[in-house]
């Protein structure tokens, strides 16, 4: 696991001290002591603005329920993992590490959502299934739809949103959502259809 500082500053003379306090703390909590324990979630209490200030230098790539899952999921990777803590450096830099991973392991999750939700929209209505659409163009033919169009599609697939909170959040009517939203899908259709045809 990476030892990084969680702001990304330079490491200062201080760092070992409290790392060796930490470790201390650790291996009283992992014995069981409940104050030791209680010390632990006071030192680890930066660490959800931690994992929301590396989301967003990482381009706020996922919705704020992701970013609370990725929290939460560190805090358990770090609670079970206690016994490998060694205090080479405080225990939020050595949580550092595991927020990263958390993060790049949750965008990786969405990108993969994404193709599959606008796969399963882009579905034929004919009872034959379909050739499997490959997500490289898949990808590209999305990011080449309108800008209007892309931003409903995404936030309907992506982010599971009804066509009034879709209005809403773009500043149009829900009827104006909606016509995107389809349009947009036909348009998807039309350009993926021959590359289906070609796979088939």
């Amino acid at each position: 696991m990476l030892h990084r500082p969680p702001n990304d500053r330079e490491p200062d003379p201080s760092l070992a001290i409290r790392g060796a306090e930490d470790l201390a703390v650790v291996r009283r909590a992992v014995a069981g002591e409940d104050e030791a324990r209680r010390q632990l979630v006071d030192r680890l209490a930066a660490l959800p603005a931690m994992v929301r200030g590396k989301h967003a230098r990482m381009g706020a790539q996922l919705g704020s329920h992701e970013v609370e899952d990725v929290t939460q999921g560190v805090l358990l990777s770090l609670w079970t993992k206690l016994a490998r803590f060694d205090g080479r450096a405080p225990l939020l830099h050595w949580a550092y590490g595991f927020c990263v991973l958390g993060l790049r392991k949750a965008i990786e999750r969405r990108h993969r959502n994404r193709e599959h939700a606008v796969a399963e929209a882009l579905e034929s209505p004919v009872d034959d299934t379909p050739p499997p659409i490959d997500a490289e163009a898949l990808r590209t033919e999305v990011q080449a739809l309108d800008p209007g169009e892309r931003q409903v599609v995404e936030l309907k697939h992506f982010e599971a949103l009804t066509f009034d909170e879709i209005g809403a959040r773009l500043g149009m009517i829900t009827n104006t959502a909606k016509t995107k939203y389809y349009r947009a899908l036909a348009r998807l259709r039309d350009r993926l259809a021959p590359r289906q045809r070609e796979d088939s």
